[in-house]
């Protein structure tokens, strides 16, 4: 019977830590783009790309299912030196070789769902909507769709 209350503490903590480590303020912070997978997995760190078997057989025997493949490819291979900063004001602002691509986008976070939700006033946002996070291995993933109405997974670490 003396066992019973500790337990019973460790299943209530432990959901509400899992919570925690999901939280915004663990977001806050400079992310860099290390992978982006949309049906072809690019490695930033090693500079190599991976095309998913089941993504190839969809193209397969089509016409032109090269030249699908090799724009998947280079879509991905578009995030090179691409960082993600999220502010702890709740300002979002995505940056590309330098650049700032978006100064007016506003970011919440919706802990129990996992939804970053980002409002942006810019077309050149790219992450603007509900936006799927974890953090798996000391990285952030974030899912978002792809312009080719699938969903693509953006893999990050953090740069402070």
């Amino acid at each position: 019977m003396k066992m019973k209350f500790p337990v019973t503490i460790l299943a209530v903590c432990i959901p509400f830590l899992s919570v925690l480590a999901q939280s915004s303020a663990a977001l806050t912070g400079k992310w860099k783009v290390i992978g982006v997978d949309d049906g072809v997995y690019h490695n930033y760190l090693d500079n190599t790309n991976t095309v998913h078997e089941e993504f190839a057989k969809s193209y397969t025997g089509k016409a032109d299912s090269a030249l699908a493949i090799a724009m998947f490819t280079q879509f991905a291979e578009r995030y090179n030196d691409y960082f993600f900063v999220f502010m702890k004001d709740g300002k979002f602002r995505e940056i590309q070789n330098g650049k700032v691509r978006n100064e007016l986008s506003t970011y919440r976070v919706d802990t129990l769902q996992k939804l970053i939700l980002v409002d942006s006033h810019q077309k050149e946002n790219q992450a603007e909507g509900k936006i799927r996070f974890e953090f798996k291995d000391q990285h952030l993933q974030l899912t978002l769709p792809a312009p080719s109405g699938e969903e693509m997974i953006i893999l990050l670490d953090k740069t402070n």
